[in-house]
């Protein structure tokens, strides 16, 4: 009798709940929701829907928990909800179509703001954010980008004891955005390396899933959620220099506005965001460090643009107090917390 009491004591002090599976859905079409991210009270990764929107099984303490996708608004709730099926609403995206006159255009201007945003074990390491216009040249898709003002943060007390070792490799993964000259759907089309199954919408690589397709008709919106690890297993890594880096996790959603007969390129991009979750370890060390890094990409502005345009747009710059004041009412803060150490670089 007392062991069954102890046994109970136990239970009752870990408070840990063993889940049934569920599903992850958009509250309107009731489609599964793929690659969204679940998030202890912490802020803490702990877990990914399938590719099928799928929600693992999990064990978790009596808390709340909660689940972001860039397409969805955020939702917070207790863990006893993920018992059952999860609705998500979508969020109203502003689509910011090119004005078409009867000018010679010969480019696409896409004035976007980014945000990096890198934890080492919870701890924001580096981050930043800024301005960035792209000139999509119509003929070929070549791009050129131009960074117009950009706001850096890096913790110098987490990098002064990086320093201390002799054969020190930087972990540092924040990065400005750039584009790819063609999308996966337009990949498929062109059979280099992926395909397309229109019937099921999910894009493969080697035979395995590693994206899925879903159109909005009503709102002409088309978003992929993209698996980069899917055909490696679900991890890469190596080895350098004694330390060993362990990519686990690459997960990525792109929205795209829909057109007539055309496959989605990066001139319709709305937004982007990119998860990475990578585990690194010297070989003198006994614990793995994690780094979480977070890329988004939105787009500001569109604009057509003659050649001759595109060389008087180039020549325009913002200056320091424009650059701060100017990423401030996007209204998209990188960070939660007031970062003491930030600098706004003017390009």
């Amino acid at each position: 009798m007392k062991r069954i009491s102890l046994l109970i004591s136990l239970m009752l002090l870990n408070s840990v709940l063993l889940l049934a599976q569920s599903h992850l859905r958009d509250s309107k079409t009731k489609e599964p929701i793929p690659y969204a991210r679940i998030l202890n009270h912490q802020g803490m990764l702990i877990a990914v829907s399938d590719i099928e929107g799928r929600i693992p099984k999990l064990k978790l303490t009596k808390d709340s928990v909660s689940i972001e996708h860039i397409a969805y608004i955020s939702k917070k709730l207790s863990v006893q909800e993920l018992n059952e099926d999860v609705f998500l609403e979508e969020k109203s995206i502003p689509l910011n179509e090119c004005l078409v006159t009867a000018k010679k255009v010969d480019y696409l201007r896409l004035r976007t703001y980014y945000r990096s945003l890198q934890l080492n074990d919870s701890i924001t390491k580096y981050a930043c954010e800024g301005i960035m216009d792209f000139y999509i040249k119509l003929s070929n898709h070549k791009v050129k980008r131009v960074l117009r003002a950009e706001s850096i943060y890096q913790n110098k007390e987490l990098i002064a004891k990086d320093k201390q070792r002799t054969n020190m490799v930087s972990d540092r993964y924040t990065a400005q955005p750039y584009l790819e000259k063609h999308t996966l759907l337009e990949l498929c089309q062109e059979k280099k390396k992926y395909d397309y199954a229109d019937s099921t919408g999910l894009i493969y690589k080697k035979d395995i899933p590693m994206a899925v397709v879903s159109r909005d008709s009503l709102a002409k919106v088309c978003r992929i959620d993209y698996d980069n690890l899917a055909e490696y297993g679900g991890e890469k890594s190596i080895t350098l220099f004694g330390y060993t880096t362990r990519l686990v996790k690459v997960l990525g959603t792109e929205n795209f506005l829909i057109k007539q007969s055309s496959t989605p390129s990066y001139k319709d991009l709305i937004n982007s965001s990119k998860y990475r979750m990578i585990y690194y370890k010297h070989k003198k060390d006994k614990h793995w460090q994690r780094c979480e890094i977070t890329d988004e990409l939105y787009v500001l502005e569109r604009e057509l643009l003659s050649k001759e345009e595109m060389k008087e747009a180039l020549k325009k710059t913002f200056n320091p107090a424009e650059s701060n004041a100017k990423i401030k009412e996007l209204g998209l803060e990188l960070l939660k917390t007031k970062l003491n150490e930030y600098q706004v670089n003017s390009l």
